[in-house]
C-alpha cells in the first residue's frame, strides 16, 4: 500500500504514513486511487529517467563509459555532486601525489567502472520516488514525462565543465612554464646568460672576436657595431666603426685628435702608435673619475677605423682582461701595415 499524500510504499494495514505523518482513512479506496495514478511498472519510470541505455546499464557488471570518462560521465548522467567529486579527486592525485599518481588513478577508475552502474540504479530508484512523492497528483504518463525531464543525460554540462577545467588548466600550466623559464634564467650564471648573441666577427676588412658575455646593442648597422658587459659590478662597453673620409684626414693621429671628446678635468695621454698583429694602431686614452676609455684608429685600403673600449671604473680587473682579448683578436683579412 501506498500513502495517498506523499506516495511513500507502506507495509498493508499502516494506520500513519511512516514518512509524513498523515493518517490513512478509507485505506481501501485510497490505495486504490494511488495505485491507479501508477499503474504504470517500475521498468518504465526507469527506462524513462535512464532513456536509451537502461537495459545496458541494468544488466551490465562494468561500466566502460564511467572508466574512461570518469567524472565527466557522472555529469552526463546528472549526478552532479559525484562527479565533483571524483573530477576533485582526480585533481589532488595528479597535482599533489606525483609518485604513482597514474596507478592510483587507474585502480580508481576500475573501481568507478565496476560500481557505476549499481551506484546509478540506485540514486536512480531514489529520484524516482521522490518524483511520486512530488507529484502525487499526476497520471502515470504525466510521471513518465516527469522522469525524463529530471533524468536523461546532460552533454552541455560535460562541455560547459571540461572547458573550465581546460581553462584553469591552462593558465596553471602556462603560468608554470613562465616562471620556469625566468628561473632558469636567474639561475644561469651570467657569463653563460649573457654569451655573445651576435655572428658577427668582422666589420668590412677588419675581423675581431668578441669577448664572452658581451651583448650587441640595438643600434647596428654595417659600418657600426656596438656591445655592452654589464653584471652589475663589472660594466664595458666596446664601439667600432669605419668609414672613407681619409680625404679628411691623412693619418690615424689627425682623426683621433678630431674624435675625441674631454671635459677640462680629464686626463688625457699622448697618441702612441701600438702594433697589433702587424698592423699600427694609433692609441690614445682619456681617464675620467669614474672611467677609462681606449681609442684606437688605422687606416687600412682608405678606410678609417676606429674603435673605443670604455671601462667605467678604473679598477674594473675584468673590464680590462676583456679589453685585451678584443685588442689582440684585431685583424685585416690581409695584414698589409697601415698609414
Amino acid at each position: 500500500m501506498y500513502c495517498n499524500k506523499c506516495g511513500k510504499k507502506l507495509i498493508d494495514g499502516t494506520k500513519f504514513c511512516t514518512n509524513c505523518g498523515t493518517k490513512l482513512k478509507n485505506g481501501h479506496e485510497d490505495q486504490f486511487n494511488y495505485s491507479y495514478n501508477y499503474n504504470s511498472s517500475d521498468d518504465d519510470y526507469k527506462k524513462a529517467y535512464i532513456g536509451n541505455n537502461y537495459d545496458k546499464i541494468k544488466d551490465g557488471k562494468f561500466s566502460i563509459p564511467a572508466f574512461i570518462f570518469g567524472g565527466y560521465y557522472f555529469l552526463y548522467r546528472k549526478l552532479w555532486l559525484y562527479a565533483f567529486i571524483l573530477i576533485i579527486t582526480n585533481f589532488v592525485i595528479t597535482f599533489f601525489i606525483k609518485e604513482y599518481s597514474s596507478v592510483i588513478i587507474i585502480v580508481l577508475y576500475i573501481l568507478v567502472g565496476i560500481k557505476f552502474n549499481s551506484f546509478y540504479l540506485q540514486k536512480v530508484d531514489q529520484n524516482i520516488e521522490k518524483i511520486k512523492q512530488q507529484n502525487i497528483d499526476k497520471t502515470s504518463n504525466e510521471l513518465l514525462n516527469e522522469c525524463r525531464k529530471k533524468g536523461g543525460v546532460s552533454p552541455a554540462a560535460v562541455i560547459i565543465v571540461f572547458l573550465i577545467i581546460f581553462t584553469i588548466g591552462f593558465i596553471i600550466g602556462l603560468t608554470t612554464t613562465v616562471n620556469e623559464i625566468f628561473q632558469n634564467i636567474k639561475d644561469i650564471p651570467f657569463e653563460e646568460k649573457y654569451k655573445n648573441n651576435s655572428n658577427d666577427t668582422y666589420i668590412e676588412e677588419l675581423t675581431y672576436q668578441i669577448p664572452e658575455g658581451f651583448i650587441k646593442t640595438n643600434y647596428n648597422t654595417k659600418d657600426y657595431k656596438s656591445y655592452t658587459y654589464n653584471t652589475g659590478s663589472d660594466f664595458c662597453s666596446i664601439r667600432m666603426e669605419y668609414n672613407e673620409f681619409t680625404n679628411l684626414y691623412k693619418t690615424k693621429e689627425e682623426y683621433l685628435k678630431s674624435h675625441i671628446y674631454t671635459n677640462q678635468n680629464d686626463e688625457v695621454s699622448n697618441i702612441t702608435e701600438e702594433t697589433i698583429n702587424n698592423t699600427v694602431w694609433g692609441l690614445i686614452k682619456v681617464t675620467t673619475s669614474n672611467s677609462k676609455e681606449y681609442n684606437y684608429a688605422t687606416i687600412y685600403n682608405n678606410k678609417i677605423y676606429n674603435i673605443e673600449y670604455k671601462v667605467y671604473s678604473n679598477d674594473n680587473e675584468l673590464c680590462s682582461k676583456k679589453y685585451l682579448e678584443l685588442i689582440n683578436s684585431l685583424s685585416f683579412t690581409k695584414n698589409n701595415n697601415s698609414v
